[in-house]
């Protein structure tokens, strides 16, 4: 996990231009992406919820939400997932010859639904930037 997870810490400061990269929510934003990416979606919860509270402190407890809380909720609702173990087990159960013929297809929805999300997520950050600026 944290191989893989430091990997994308290049990837993340990218894409969380406002987070420092010794800020824990950047280590729990990594690991929440990772356990979903691995399709290990009850495990990547309290990474979730645990980089939530750390961005949430990072804006000064504001209840309004930052670009960067913003970003990270557009990431998990995109479906970040490479492995998706649950399906493949659904499939199993219910007695597919090939259970995990549907990896191939799932990491090219995941990237595209992932870039997709982004894209959006940039434009209507900028849209409203410009309209309050």
């Amino acid at each position: 996990l944290n191989k893989i997870s430091s990997f994308f810490k290049p990837i993340l400061k990218i894409i969380f231009p406002d987070l420092k990269n010794e800020d824990k929510s950047l280590s729990l934003i990594s690991s929440n992406i990772v356990m979903n990416m691995l399709g290990l979606g009850n495990a990547a919860t309290p990474f979730g919820l645990k980089a939530m509270k750390e961005l949430k402190k990072l804006n000064n407890d504001s209840d309004i939400a930052s670009r960067s809380m913003i970003t990270f909720l557009v990431i998990n609702t995109s479906s970040v997932t490479i492995i998706p173990t649950t399906v493949i087990s659904l499939r199993v159960m219910n007695g597919s010859v090939n259970a995990s013929e549907i990896v191939g297809v799932t990491i090219i929805t995941t990237f595209l639904s992932t870039i997709i999300a982004l894209i959006i997520d940039r434009l209507l950050y900028l849209v409203w930037r410009k309209k309050y600026d």
